[in-house]
């Protein structure tokens, strides 16, 4: 016999621009945020937290302020004359504060480092390897008011990086401005992974919807209203549930 069925395709409207920029601050603020993650966050998923990360923001972020402040060309001077150039070269108070900083943080980064840690051949299947860890009472009660996940991230643990930049301006300007620009890519970058994952959900449940109906469409359910998806509903019944376990057999081997 002869089945007459048609689909329609969906142009989704997307922001694409949207998107490349928060997949750029997506990006860039996943070493951003593990900086202050370690200070906020505990028994974090033993793929979320990297080590391996830690040492390159810690070398990266020892370089800086020692290129900035004239170390380059003070060891260039120093080559060039064959040692007879003897520059003064002082690291400033505020510098070292900033290098004390990186040292907490590599404190953390080794406690953070023990949460994580495995025996070979271990495996903890009650968390998440990629689980963003624990959220201090701080955060979770802050005001006297239980709060989201997502305001948490996007909001207040970018809030105490921009305040505790302020408030050590005076101090230690190189950390002041670490705080004050890393707090804008940690919103971002908290954003931007929020925003992929309402993205994520509605692909599901999409996903859902669709399979729902088609096997409601195909079963000639009365109760649906089928030209949702513009299908026909076919008069032989047992091809009907043929073409539905079909389906389902397509996303199990898929899933296999």
């Amino acid at each position: 016999m002869e089945l007459k069925i048609y689909f329609k395709s969906v142009l989704g409207r997307r922001n694409e621009a949207l998107e490349r920029r928060y997949k750029f601050f997506h990006k860039l603020g996943s070493p951003v945020r593990l900086i202050y993650e370690t200070f906020f966050r505990k028994n974090m998923g033993e793929r979320y937290f990297s080590m391996h990360h830690v040492h390159w923001i810690l070398t990266f972020l020892i370089i800086i302020p020692l290129v900035t402040s004239g170390l380059w060309q003070t060891v260039a001077s120093t080559i060039m004359s064959r040692g007879y150039y003897r520059p003064h070269f002082e690291v400033s108070f505020g510098t070292w504060v900033y290098f004390g900083f990186l040292g907490v943080f590599y404190w953390f980064a080794r406690i953070r480092a023990k949460e994580t840690y495995r025996e070979p051949n271990t495996y903890d299947v009650t968390k998440h390897s990629f689980y963003a860890g624990d959220f201090i009472p701080f955060f979770q009660n802050f005001g006297g008011v239980k709060q989201t996940q997502k305001r948490i991230e996007t909001v207040l643990e970018p809030m105490v990086i921009l305040i505790a930049g302020i408030l050590v301006l005076s101090i230690s300007k190189p950390l002041a401005i670490l705080f004050i620009i890393s707090s804008f890519f940690y919103r971002m970058g908290a954003v931007a992974s929020h925003y992929f994952g309402d993205i994520y959900v509605l692909d599901k449940i999409d996903d859902f919807i669709s399979k729902r109906v088609f096997a409601e469409t195909f079963l000639g359910n009365e109760n649906h209203d089928t030209a949702r998806l513009g299908i026909p509903i076919p008069n032989d019944p047992a091809l009907c549930r043929k073409i539905v376990e079909t389906e389902k057999n397509d996303d199990a081997s898929t899933v296999e």
